[in-house]
């Protein structure tokens, strides 16, 4: 009864790194301030001192400067009080006075999402560390392929020898395919003959799921349309003691009808049922946990239904379908109401899944977050207008900066452009080296790297891997946030209708290695990587021109 009144987490406010980055803050919005002043003194010149600048030119960048400056002070709401945690797991209460849970595992398409992989998860599940009679596992099947049914079954019989041999054993990897990838030392001969008899019947599974797989895709019906086909619930294997419920969930779609993606195929898994949720993937956002709580970022999280389906959403229920980023939206209107959420991230991973290792798919998924967020930024959601009174300023700004996050595309296009135009025509943009000003913009350059290279660091990251993420914000903001802010700005006058693209989740030996070394493949569509190469060329012709005129005449303080 004791540990029952105890907390089971504990938080500590990181007070140093609040400090840095507040001190950070403080003297980078000076020079913040500084380079404004130095535009506004430019531009509010008479026009005879003047005469021989282009004022254009000027306009665009400064206004792609103050866009950046308006994004780099929403994102330093996250880092305002970063905080940790420490759980105590031994201090959960007994079986008997757990709640009932439900794992809910979301799937589309198994050439995309490959069947075996979907199984993985399901397994994985079902071999929670948790009651199973108070455990309920349900797998939405959006484009009602009858391979994930077939899948489901085989997955089911190889559990009933699965689950039994982690309880047995206590295995801390519930995942056959990472379990049985790894080497494990003797623990005797009795467990190593039943470890063996366990992977043949693994390969086994494995090996007719790829059979039906083969003969599945030859044939003509192979698969029913994912917009048109019946509902479908199946429960496998039900009555089974020591055995959690399996479920397969498939909800009717047809063409005449709005079906909201993947949002109204998780509203269908809610109501069909009555434990709390919890969902697979990463929580990303820790920055937000010192302040009201990270955002509903899609998978892996837990939430108790009466706050999901009831207390905190209104008149609503369930997923809202105003965005395709339908989980930050939720999340988003929850908070406003007085929803709080916790970020738990324990020292050995808890979650593991597939994420796009290729990037053309990360472009793809990139388009259709920017869309979503988009959405939300020019509806009436839009967060500082929608929740500056409803909750925290910070925890409101923290969801600003997601959704007007797109917006990067201004600056990064400002600047990709119009300074390399303007050196090919001898117009300044910037102070000279001598002139005091240069500092400022040399400082706020280096102070935006610096602080991100810290932060990589800090994380475990390396060089190599802040050098990638510099290359993938420039390439999404050229891409991914101009396209997605088209997109919403198309749905939002009635010109398209919203759409969702399943990115690929096959797993490439190859392409994953070279990813786990932080080496990413660069290849993409024609659509994503014109853009880019029109950039590259525009700045490498600028460059090479101005330094052949400027070796030319000699005159080197106009380069």
């Amino acid at each position: 009864m004791e540990g029952s009144v105890l907390p089971r987490h504990i938080c500590h406010v990181r007070k140093s790194s609040a400090t840095i980055n507040r001190v950070h803050v403080f003297i980078h919005s000076i020079a913040l301030i500084a380079l404004i002043y130095y535009r506004l003194s430019f531009l509010l010149q008479i026009s005879e001192t003047r005469e021989h600048a282009a004022v254009l030119p000027w306009l665009i960048v400064f206004a792609g400067e103050l866009v950046l400056s308006f994004m780099w002070l929403l994102d330093q709401a996250y880092r305002w009080r970063p905080v940790t945690r420490t759980m105590f797991p031994e201090r959960l209460p007994e079986d008997k006075h757990l709640p009932a849970i439900d794992v809910f595992i979301c799937t589309v398409d198994p050439k995309k999402e490959p069947t075996l992989e979907v199984m993985n998860t399901v397994i994985s599940a079902m071999a929670l560390d948790y009651p199973p009679e108070k455990l309920h596992v349900y797998v939405s099947d959006d484009g009602g392929s009858s391979l994930t049914l077939y899948g489901m079954k085989e997955a089911w019989e190889f559990a009933r020898s699965w689950l039994p041999f982690c309880r047995k054993h206590v295995i801390k990897n519930p995942c056959p395919k990472a379990y049985f990838s790894s080497v494990e030392e003797e623990d005797g001969t009795e467990f190593m003959a039943e470890r063996r008899r366990v992977q043949m019947e693994y390969e086994m599974f494995k090996a007719r799921l790829r059979t039906t797989i083969e003969k599945y895709g030859t044939r003509n019906e192979s698969i029913r349309s994912s917009r048109d086909h019946p509902p479908s619930i199946k429960v496998i294997g039900g009555g089974q003691v020591e055995m959690p419920l399996l479920v397969y969930v498939s909800r009717e779609k047809r063409p005449s009808h709005p079906h909201h993606f993947k949002a109204g195929a998780l509203n269908v898994l809610g109501f069909n049922s009555g434990s709390p949720a919890f969902n697979w993937a990463k929580v990303m956002w820790e920055g937000l946990d010192g302040l009201q709580g990270p955002v509903l970022s899609g998978t892996c999280f837990y939430i108790k239904r009466v706050a999901f389906h009831g207390s905190f959403m209104q008149n609503e229920v369930g997923f809202l379908y105003q965005s395709v980023v339908e989980d930050y939206l939720t999340g988003f209107t929850m908070h406003c109401q007085g929803w709080t959420s916790v970020y738990c991230n324990p020292s050995k991973p808890q979650f593991l899944g597939c994420g796009v290792t290729n990037m053309n798919d990360t472009l793809v998924q990139g388009t259709r977050w920017m869309s979503g967020f988009f959405d939300v930024a020019i509806s009436n959601y839009s967060p500082l207008i929608y929740g500056p009174l409803r909750m925290s300023i910070l925890e409101s700004i923290c969801y600003a900066h997601l959704a007007y996050f797109p917006l990067y595309f201004i600056p990064v296009w400002c600047f990709g452009i119009i300074p390399q135009l303007c050196l090919l025509n001898g117009i300044p943009l910037y102070p000279k080296v001598s002139d005091s000003f240069c500092m400022i913009f040399a400082f706020i350059f280096l102070s935006s790297l610096s602080k991100h290279l810290v932060e990589v660091l800090l994380t475990g990251g390396s060089f190599q891997t802040w050098m990638n993420e510099q290359r993938i914000w420039i390439v999404r903001s050229v891409t991914c946030s101009l396209y997605g802010s088209v997109d919403a700005i198309m749905k939002k006058i009635g010109m398209r209708d919203a759409s969702f693209l399943t990115t690929d989740k096959v797993m490439d030996d190859e392409k994953e290695k070279l990813y786990q070394m932080g080496k990413l493949d660069f290849r993409t569509s024609t659509p994503m990587i014109a853009p880019l190469v029109i950039l590259v060329i525009l700045n490498m012709a600028s460059f090479m021109l101005d330094l052949v005129r400027v070796i030319a005449t000699g005159d080197w303080d106009k380069m």
